[in-house]
């Protein structure tokens, strides 16, 4: 008998473990006239389309697969005019549920199995409550006496700072989630106070800028080359903050491969998409910065990712433009 009980409780051991493997997020949608929902997800600048399915006979779409997702911020598209709403998938919890309308994708939607999830749209459903407040009382201002305007901006004072202290909480409570690294990705660092000329103030404020640009984002999180803003802001640092020099740029693209390659995925992207766009560029003096990627990280193997007839045929590119360039360098003079 006790031989038996063990051979059950092995088998209900490998079925729930095969039960929670690969993925399973079920939807409801109230008010959706039509059969069809679209998953896709964010990978740099653009989406792709993961998954299609049409409603169950329980009035369900279900996206599921042998295979986890790749962790990341996916969007499930309503027919036939795309309107969305936003999903986080991480690691641990890819078989979740849930109910919203189609009338009010966001605000109505209710989520059991995620806790991501559930941070990311309390979290949304909090700060709109704070704006629609904070809204109020700018109408108010508008219309009241001078006497009554410095205790309503006390009031979006308090709302504001209601919002940082949920924020922090949020972040402090529950520091490797998705949702966190989203709240942290949009909150910036305050500027210091700086003294000297206009000039000088003006410079100090951009080189600290510059220099705490990435505080709260840690490039090396995977997760992130499937969020809608890590592309934003890795185009805003080397295409705003960095002088269009080739030299410049050189510094700015190691820095930027250099923080994104623990994160194999990242690096592949970026090395791939910054290769692409300095062979393509129209700005003079941008093939340098191609040659440099190549002889970097496509000649030195850390590409690996690269077939190797297409790995020569990128270096035979680089040996022709560098000739290119040391000619054009001197003819310079």
């Amino acid at each position: 008998m006790k031989k038996i009980i063990n051979l059950c409780a092995i088998l209900l051991t490998t079925l729930t473990a095969f039960a929670s493997t690969g993925h399973q997020i079920s939807i409801e949608i109230a008010n959706y006239e039509k059969d069809t929902l679209v998953l896709a997800n964010y990978y740099g600048d653009k989406q792709y389309i993961k998954d299609t399915v049409v409603i169950n006979a329980q009035g369900k779409f279900v996206f599921e697969g042998e295979e986890e997702l790749d962790a990341g911020v996916y969007l499930v598209l309503l027919l036939p005019d795309n309107e969305y709403f936003q999903l986080l998938i991480n690691e641990e919890e890819q078989h979740f549920s849930l109910q919203t309308d189609a009338t009010a994708l966001t605000e109505k939607i209710q989520i059991k199995g995620s806790k991501d999830n559930e941070l990311f749209y309390d979290h949304l459903h909090f700060l709109a409550q704070q704006r629609q407040q904070m809204e109020a009382i700018k109408k108010e201002i508008e219309i009241a006496k001078e006497g009554e305007k410095k205790q309503l901006n006390k009031k979006i004072t308090t709302i504001n700072e209601s919002v940082d202290t949920y924020r922090k909480n949020l972040v402090a409570q529950h520091p490797n989630s998705l949702t966190a690294a989203f709240v942290k990705a949009y909150t910036e660092s305050p500027l210091p106070e700086f003294e000297g000329t206009e000039q000088e103030v003006q410079l100090k404020r951009y080189q600290y800028y510059k220099a705490h640009y990435f505080d709260n984002i840690n490039l090396a999180d995977e997760r992130l080359v499937r969020s809608p803003f890590l592309f934003e802001r890795i185009e805003y640092y080397r295409d705003k903050l960095t002088p269009k020099h080739p030299d410049s740029i050189i510094v700015t693209v190691d820095y930027l491969l250099g923080k994104v390659q623990p994160a194999a995925e990242t690096f592949k992207y970026y090395l791939s998409h910054f290769l692409y766009d300095y062979a393509t560029s129209k700005y003079v003096g941008m093939d340098a910065v191609y040659v440099h990627l190549i002889e970097k990280y496509y000649a030195t193997g850390l590409a690996t990712w690269t077939e190797e007839g297409t790995t020569d045929k990128i270096k035979g590119e680089r040996s022709n433009l560098k000739t290119f360039t040391n000619w054009q360098n001197c003819t310079r003079y």
